[in-house]
């Protein structure tokens, strides 16, 4: 796992383009990776409660086309009360120039019980401070999300505009986003996120975030609140572990794990 240089913090995750010459090449000759695959999953446990355990698992499949354009494809699958949803998506991110990139993503759930049916993203930020000296503060950028997820019983949509601070030389960076979300009642809600990462090791990251953010579950949208943790630790400069861990409301306790390979 490589340390996020300082010079470009907040960047989306685009890896080095193949060129018209061929792949691009590291300091030492070899081909930098421009593929990249995320394979995940979790189990929801409900303490003193009749539901059942949830299930969630994930695969997807980055692809860096350019220097500054990344391709994406997503397919998470999903067990919760008895039954199977699968959403698929595709998607793009695109660093328009060093302070401003932006991002689209479209997917949907084929006979959906209790996922969105039609769901799409769009978002960007831009860099207001760097500074390149480094030190405490350095860099900030703000930015904007937006989701539209239409569910039998409605349409979920929220706008979230959020801040993140680069932090001591790059290596803590601290998130911030405030969710303006009207549901499938058209109930307006107001949520809150907050998460801190810490790259202790030039190959371990530790993170934590709170979140009080309703959730829409079996097509209906109720208040939710959750604790979460974790650490990424670098297996290999192409290789990365992630394991996590979420207690939420109501009594909803959550571990996961993930591998992340670039190549």
């Amino acid at each position: 796992m490589r340390r996020m240089p300082a010079s470009v913090a907040a960047a989306i995750a685009v890896t080095a383009a193949v060129t018209a010459a061929g792949p691009a090449l590291a300091g030492d000759g070899t081909a930098k990776p421009t593929w990249q695959v995320d394979v995940g999953g979790d189990s929801s446990h409900f303490a003193k409660n009749t539901i059942k355990d949830w299930q969630d698992s994930y695969i997807r499949l980055g692809h860096a086309v350019s220097d500054t354009t990344q391709v994406h494809v997503l397919h998470w699958n999903s067990h919760r009360f008895g039954e199977v949803d699968r959403y698929f998506e595709g998607g793009v991110a695109h660093m328009f120039a060093p302070w401003a990139r932006g991002y689209v993503a479209a997917g949907g759930t084929f006979a959906a019980d209790f996922s969105p049916q039609r769901r799409g993203d769009l978002g960007g930020a831009v860099r207001v401070m760097s500074n390149a000296e480094g030190g405490v503060l350095v860099a900030t950028w703000l930015g904007i999300d937006a989701r539209h997820s239409a569910y039998r019983t409605g349409n979920v949509d929220y706008i979230a505009p959020g801040l993140q601070q680069y932090l001591f030389d790059g290596r803590a960076w601290l998130t911030g986003r405030y969710y303006f979300m009207d549901d499938e009642l058209e109930k307006r809600w107001v949520g809150r996120e907050v998460r801190l990462d810490w790259q202790v090791l030039d190959r371990a990251r530790l993170w934590g975030a709170y979140k009080d953010l309703p959730e829409t579950t079996y097509n209906v949208t109720a208040p939710d609140a959750s604790r979460q943790a974790g650490v990424v630790l670098g297996v290999t400069d192409a290789i990365d572990l992630t394991l996590s861990a979420t207690r939420g409301y109501p009594r909803r306790e959550t571990v996961g794990a993930a591998l992340t390979v670039r190549f």
